[in-house]
C-alpha cells in the first residue's frame, strides 16, 4: 500500500484513523456485545498495532525523527508482548490492558510533546489520547471484574475515537500523534 500526503496527514494514516473511529464508537454504542470476546481480540489488535509500529519506526530515517522513532519502537515492543499475555492468559486480560493502556497513554504524551513545535489539533489530540489512555488504564486496572462487561467496551471505545481522531489530524510527513 502507498502513502500519499495530503493537507490532513499520510492518506494510510488517515484509513487507520477511520478505522479506529467506527470501530471505537461501536464499542460505546454497544458496549455488552463488544464485551464478549473483547479481550482476546484487543489482545490481537495490540499485536497487529505494535507490528505495524515496528515497521513504521525501522522506516523513520531522519535524525529530528530518531525520537519519535524510538518512541515508536518501544511501544511497538510493549503492544506485541502484551498482546500476546492478554492472547495466551485471557484471565489476566483486565491486568494486562489495563497496563497496556498506562504504557500506550504515557508513550503518546511523550510522543505529544515531541510534536509540540508543530502546534494545532494533531498536538491537542495527542495530549488528550495520551492523557485518555493513563486514566483508562487506571480505570480498568481499578473496576475490577465489571470492567470487562461493561467499563472496558466503553474505556477502548473512547480511547480509540481519540487515537483515530489524532491519526486523522496527523500533520503531513509527520508521525501520527498516537503511536
Amino acid at each position: 500500500m502507498t502513502t500519499t500526503d495530503t493537507a490532513s496527514g499520510p492518506t494510510s494514516t488517515r484509513a487507520e484513523g477511520g478505522i479506529c473511529i467506527l470501530v471505537g464508537l461501536a464499542c460505546i454504542a454497544i458496549p455488552f456485545i463488544f464485551a464478549i470476546g473483547l479481550t482476546v481480540l484487543v489482545g490481537l489488535c495490540f499485536i497487529g498495532a505494535g507490528l505495524v509500529w515496528i515497521y513504521r519506526g525501522s522506516r523513520q530515517g531522519s535524525a529530528q525523527q530518531g525520537q519519535r522513532s524510538i518512541f515508536s519502537l518501544v511501544l511497538a515492543a510493549v503492544m506485541v508482548v502484551g498482546g500476546a499475555i492478554v492472547i495466551v492468559y485471557p484471565q489476566t486480560g483486565n491486568l494486562a490492558i489495563g497496563i497496556l493502556l498506562l504504557a500506550q497513554g504515557a508513550v503518546t504524551l511523550g510522543v505529544a510533546l515531541l510534536q509540540r513545535r508543530d502546534s494545532g489539533t494533531g498536538f491537542l489530540l495527542a495530549l488528550a489520547a495520551g492523557a485518555a489512555g493513563i486514566a483508562f488504564g487506571l480505570v480498568v486496572l481499578l473496576a475490577g471484574p465489571f470492567a470487562q462487561t461493561w467499563v472496558l467496551p466503553l474505556l477502548v471505545g473512547i480511547d480509540l475515537v481519540l487515537l483515530g481522531l489524532s491519526l486523522v489530524t496527523a500533520p503531513a510527513g509527520g508521525v501520527p500523534a498516537r503511536t
